[in-house]
């Protein structure tokens, strides 16, 4: 039986291998992983909560215009509203979608500000098609 002994000063660790001590997470950190999880996952995925997610994984495969851009855009404020609606309010206006035909990507900025501390913070994302 193999087993682990935990460190009870540090108990969250980052993937850039900083560490979290006592739980102090920066909200921006934390809004942005959402941001993330809500994008990359596809609606369906979650067995428990078939509405989360985006229809993003399915869009990026299809012919962009103007039109169905900001489709997509209003698709995305959609979902992170149902899922962060009281932890932020995202600046509308501002968001911007920005297509690399020629490298195949997708770059996607949302500002947003976080409620609790009125601190504005932008998620920005490369997505390779």
């Amino acid at each position: 039986m193999i087993t682990q002994k935990q460190n009870s000063d540090y108990y969250a660790y980052d993937l850039a291998d900083k560490v979290i001590s006592k739980g102090e997470l920066y909200d921006e950190d934390v809004i942005n992983q959402e941001i993330t999880n809500i994008l990359g996952c596809n609606f369906g995925e979650r067995v428990f909560n078939l509405t989360f997610g985006s229809s993003l994984g399915f869009k990026l495969f299809e012919i962009f215009d103007q039109r169905s851009g900001e489709e997509l855009l209003n698709l995305i404020t959609k979902q992170l509203y149902v899922y962060l609606s009281s932890q932020i309010i995202i600046d509308e206006p501002n968001l911007k979608m920005i297509l690399d035909k020629d490298n195949n990507a997708m770059s996607l900025t949302i500002p947003y500000r976080v409620k609790n501390t009125a601190r504005k913070s932008l998620y920005k994302k490369k997505f390779i098609l």
